[in-house]
């Protein structure tokens, strides 16, 4: 009977594992395969653009734009940005809350000292000390252990948990700086363009 009790502890102990499920069967966000390359002009810098997919670029791609005026506003921009951030606290916060989690798995220890001085009613007839003394200091000291055995794995499942919320707030943060950076990129290629033709536009006036 002993044996069959720990075997049934045992089963119940983390439960079901967790398995990844299988990534959808795509490779693009259209139905038909994109062109290799763009249309080409005829014109200064109009030459065709090659997409290579699967080609890995560096952390800050902006640099490759060789402009230190756009790495300066993209600097400030992540400075100055309250949705990096709130992600970067969020992202804080589950690091900590999961840090708090793995505590339970350990034993927990406790200890205090409480020193007291305190007079002695040396007058009556029942003093506090024998000895008369009229002041006597008083030590108290308190250690306490506790240990809470994770039997059914239910800690351990919340570490798991936590473990899952603290990469998807790292995934946010990195999508907050990827929208963020793109959106200054983007706009600043932008307004270049639009000073172009405004350029352009004055001079033929």
């Amino acid at each position: 009977m002993a044996v069959s009790a720990f075997a049934l502890l045992s089963g119940c102990t983390l439960g079901p594992d967790y398995h990844r499920p299988a990534a959808p069967g795509v490779s693009g966000y259209t139905r038909e395969p994109l062109s290799a390359q763009t249309a080409a002009a005829d014109i200064a810098g109009g030459d065709a653009q090659r997409f290579v997919q699967g080609l890995d670029i560096p952390a800050q791609w902006w640099t490759l734009f060789h402009s230190q005026e756009l790495n300066r506003l993209i600097e400030v921009a992540l400075k100055a940005n309250p949705d990096v951030n709130a992600a970067e606290a969020a992202l804080r916060q589950a690091m900590e809350n999961l840090d708090a989690q793995r505590g339970a798995l350990y034993p927990t220890a406790q200890a205090a000292f409480s020193p007291s001085r305190q007079k002695n009613a040396t007058g009556t007839l029942a003093p506090t000390l024998v000895t008369g003394a009229p002041i006597f200091n008083l030590y108290t000291a308190q250690v306490g252990v506790a240990y809470m055995p994770d039997v059914f794995g239910g800690t351990r499942r919340s570490i798991e948990s936590l473990e899952a919320q603290a990469e998807f707030h790292r995934f946010q943060l990195e999508a907050t700086y990827l929208t963020l950076t793109a959106n200054v990129v983007a706009s600043a290629i932008q307004e270049a363009s639009l000073r172009a033709q405004i350029a352009g536009t004055e001079k033929i006036v």
